[in-house]
């Protein structure tokens, strides 16, 4: 949930809570309690004067992208950081089979993607994508 504070009616919302007849909170026996209603009356207090929306999880990264190809990955750019800051004959060596070992897996990694998924398509019982 994402409140968009830009957006908030502060006059509404500090008029909402001073209305609000908080003596009916005071229970002198279950401090929990009081808590719990409280923060039920300040969060849709909030919730009404605050506008917000739901923000998704989406993974922005190819399915056939492991953790560990990430860090292949990750790798092979310090390398050629390092090769290009300091032009020797070892780090550009160590760079291109960096380079070469990452693409090799790569390619591995997206072979071994689509033919699984192609292997669900044909199993599938109730049809095709």
């Amino acid at each position: 949930l994402l409140w968009n504070l830009a957006k908030t009616d502060i006059k509404a919302l500090l008029n909402d809570l001073h209305n609000h007849y908080w003596p009916a909170l005071h229970s002198p026996l279950d401090i929990d309690h009081q808590w719990s209603q409280w923060l039920s009356l300040f969060y849709s207090s909030i919730s009404r004067h605050i506008p917000s929306k739901k923000i998704k999880n989406i993974s922005r990264k190819p399915p056939w992208l492991s953790d560990a190809l990430l860090a292949e990955c990750k790798l092979k750019n310090r390398l050629f950081n390092l090769s290009k800051s300091h032009p020797s004959e070892t780090n550009i060596a160590n760079y291109r089979s960096q380079r070469n070992k990452v693409t090799a897996l790569l390619r591995r990694s997206k072979k071994k993607y689509s033919s699984s998924f192609e292997q669900f398509q044909k199993s599938n019982k109730y049809g095709n994508f």
